[in-house]
This record gives structure tokens, C-alpha cells and sequence, in this order.
């Protein structure tokens, strides 16, 4: 929490003082803020944790995990393999893959916009 609190100062350091930081710095102060699995550290519920849980009522491993707000990397390692043994992980995928085909038919019912398309296409999910 102490971390975040950091880069908010500075963000609005360089905001009041009109400092624009450099890349590096603004790099920095992001990624000091961001943290591996970060939804458990804060104990939030993420489509992916949501998933896991409803589709495992019976395994309360996940819920124990959220619910600890942990920042133990080792927990968090297995709490992601619980994910990937639950088929959270393809679950996310899927619905992401359906969420892109409606973008692109959405885009085509208004006529079209083949720049849009062509940036789309540069973030298109593999589906391998």
C-alpha cells in the first residue's frame, strides 16, 4: 500500500510541478505499483478468479487464497497452476475470442472502418 501511495505522489508531483517525467522514470514509478497476480494481494474477485471458484464449488483453495490478500509469490504460483488445472485460463480465452468476433461485427455493422480493423488486428488473440 505504502507503494502505491509513492506513485501516486509522484504522479501528482510531476502533474503540479508540470515535471514531465522521463520514460524511465514513469516506468519505474508503474511498475513499483504492479505487482505479479496483483488481485490476490488485494483480495479481488477478477473474471478469472470468478470462474475458477463457480466452476469448482467444492474446491475452496482459490476463495482461501483471495481471501489470505497474500503477496507470497509461491502462493500465488500455485493459486495460477489452480487456475490452469480449473481450465480458467482457455475459459478467459474463449470469451475474450467471442468478445473480439462481436467487436469486429459491430465495427462492420456501422460500414466498416478498415483502419480500426487494421489496428484490431495487431492485438488480434491467437487462438492456438
Amino acid at each position: 500500500m505504502l507503494e502505491l501511495h509513492r506513485g501516486q505522489g509522484m504522479d501528482i508531483y510531476w502533474r503540479d510541478a508540470v515535471h514531465c517525467p522521463t520514460e524511465e522514470e514513469y516506468k519505474a514509478m508503474y511498475e513499483k505499483n504492479k505487482t505479479y497476480c496483483e488481485d490476490l494481494s488485494e483480495g479481488k474477485f477478477s473474471f478469472p478468479l470468478i470462474h475458477a471458484i463457480q466452476t469448482n464449488p467444492d474446491d475452496n483453495q482459490v476463495l482461501n487464497i483471495i481471501r489470505q490478500r497474500t503477496d507470497d509469490l509461491d502462493l500465488k504460483k500455485y493459486c495460477v497452476g489452480l487456475l490452469e488445472q480449473h481450465g480458467t485460463f482457455d475459459y478467459v480465452k474463449t470469451v475474450l475470442v467471442d468478445y473480439e468476433e462481436k467487436i469486429f461485427k459491430e465495427i462492420e455493422s456501422f460500414g466498416g472502418n478498415s483502419s480500426l480493423v487494421a489496428l484490431l488486428n495487431d492485438f488480434k488473440i491467437d487462438q492456438r
